[in-house]
């Protein structure tokens, strides 16, 4: 039975090779999300209101300053978009 190693066989520790093989991935920030969604002190994820863009005028002012409001995100999809946020 042969034990495997980490090292490759080609230079030591500093081969640009075990440099490569060893480094882990980085999670990018999800550029979409981070313009969608804002992540508040607390932890709370908040995203703009739907239906605010055009139409207005059959809507109330009333109506409108309730949407012009940032509303949370809750559940599973919390935790998903602080992943892609890089925050989970």
């Amino acid at each position: 039975m042969s034990s495997r190693t980490c090292l490759p066989a080609s230079g030591g520790i500093r081969d640009p090779v075990f440099i490569l093989y060893m480094t882990k991935n980085k999670q990018k920030t999800h550029k979409g999300a981070s313009k969608r969604f804002k992540l508040t002190a607390t932890g709370k994820v908040l995203h703009r209101s739907q239906k605010i863009r055009h139409l207005k005028l059959n809507k109330s002012k009333r109506k409108q300053r309730a949407l012009n409001l940032d509303k949370s995100v809750d559940g599973r999809m919390k935790t998903k978009i602080k992943k892609l946020l890089g925050k989970a």
